[in-house]
């Protein structure tokens, strides 16, 4: 909340000024109601945490938790099903600079459009086409899009 409120990175605890960045999984970047639950943070920190962070890095790695357990031993009316994030690993993440952002009931709306994104997985950055193929695949898999609509 003091990142929010201060506008410093996330990752540092610099402030941020024109500099912000956002990660996610491309449900968050590209659906129309996408929001992330992360706050923003300078390039050169975001790209070090898409580097060395396990979950951002390894697509092979898995800290999946069982919800309904979960849930039993706290005996709370909580949120723990986030609809914007996807309980099976992410094909990609999206690294998306943004003007600024709106933050309401726990997440961040960026403003659109983007000015400028990246794609990375397994600490690498992908080309643009290539990530633009797996995204489409992406969403046309949990009927978001149809994929014939599209000639990739």
């Amino acid at each position: 909340i003091k990142a929010i409120k201060e506008d410093l990175c996330s990752i540092c605890g610099t402030k941020l000024n024109d500099d912000k960045w956002l990660i996610g999984g491309p449900a968050s970047a590209f659906h129309n109601h996408g929001c992330y639950i992360d706050s923003p943070g300078h390039l050169e920190c975001m790209k070090y945490a898409l580097q060395v962070c396990p979950y951002l890095a390894y697509s092979g790695y898995n800290s999946k938790t069982n919800i309904e357990e979960l849930t039993k031993k706290i005996d709370a009316d909580l949120l723990l099903d986030d609809p914007t994030v996807d309980n099976n690993r992410v094909p990609l993440f999206v690294l998306s600079k943004i003007e600024s952002f709106e933050y309401k009931n726990g997440y961040i709306y960026p403003k659109k459009p983007y000015l400028d994104v990246q794609f990375w997985n397994n600490g690498e950055q992908l080309d643009d086409y290539q990530a633009i193929k797996i995204i489409i695949k992406y969403f046309s898999e949990k009927g978001y899009v149809n994929i014939k609509d599209y000639k990739i």
